[in-house]
């Protein structure tokens, strides 16, 4: 189970605090049990090495010093980003915990407006997603290829195999044999997990597909977001990949 520990509570108490506070804090207190179960963020820290997060934080202000390092010490542990087409995941945004009311180009719905997505000082709960690349970038750049392995989203869909040796290799585990690795394809595809989770988490969980932007709004829009991946990620290292999907 992924464990975020920018949504876990810090310890028993604000457990208790959540779940006998107003509604708001009891279904912020939901939510983060179905995602990472009942332990305290203390209880994970706690827990016996190696340790696997799972976190929307990015770039070297918001990941941990003990990660990133500084000037005076460096950095430990290893470090997983994935990337996916911008277009895609303005869609998947959009459909994200049902449709919004009022469109595309409403917002109502919040993370699904378009228009909040391009803005500058997008209000979205961790930033722009122009931002979120470019920094990831600057980790990348200063932890460079040792402790950083970059994935992208579509390369995961087109050939599961093949990155699960990447990741494999990144990690220093041994080998997988074939049949480790067809079980592997088998547990992680889209699929499979959405029927593991049935009801829960329901709203996360859509098509799971590439180019599925192309099935909504207007090129003008879409030459919109061509140019803004111009002038915030045209030099961008790890964002080039992601030019062919576009």
């Amino acid at each position: 189970m992924p464990v975020y520990p920018d949504r876990i509570p810090l310890d028993d108490n604000e457990i208790n605090a959540c779940k006998n506070g107003n509604e708001a804090q009891q279904k912020k207190m939901k939510l983060a049990e179905t995602i990472s179960g009942s332990l305290t963020f203390q209880q994970h820290l706690e827990q016996a090495h190696p340790r696997l997060f799972v976190t929307h934080l990015r770039g070297k202000d918001q990941l941990p010093l003990q990660l990133v390092g500084n000037n005076n010490k460096e950095g430990k542990g290893r470090l997983i980003i994935c990337l996916r087409n911008v277009k895609d995941v303005m869609a998947s945004l959009h459909f994200f915990k049902g449709e919004a009311k009022d469109g595309w180009l409403g917002n109502e719905h919040g993370i699904g407006s378009f228009n909040r997505f391009i803005a500058e000082d997008c209000p979205n709960g961790f930033g722009s997603y122009f931002d979120w690349i470019k920094d990831s970038d600057d980790v990348v750049q200063m932890l460079q290829s040792k402790r950083v392995l970059v994935l992208y989203y579509e390369e995961l869909k087109t050939d599961l195999p093949s990155e699960l040796d990447r990741i494999n290799d990144f990690l220093d585990l041994p080998p997988l044999t074939d049949e480790k690795r067809e079980a592997l394809v088998e547990k992680v595809s889209f699929g499979s997990m959405r029927s593991k989770a049935g009801d829960k988490l329901k709203g996360f969980w859509r098509k799971g597909e590439i180019g599925d932007w192309k099935n909504y709004l207007s090129e003008k829009e879409w030459k919109k977001i061509d140019e803004l991946f111009e002038k915030k990620l045209g030099n961008v290292k790890i964002a080039q990949p992601l030019r062919k999907y576009h």
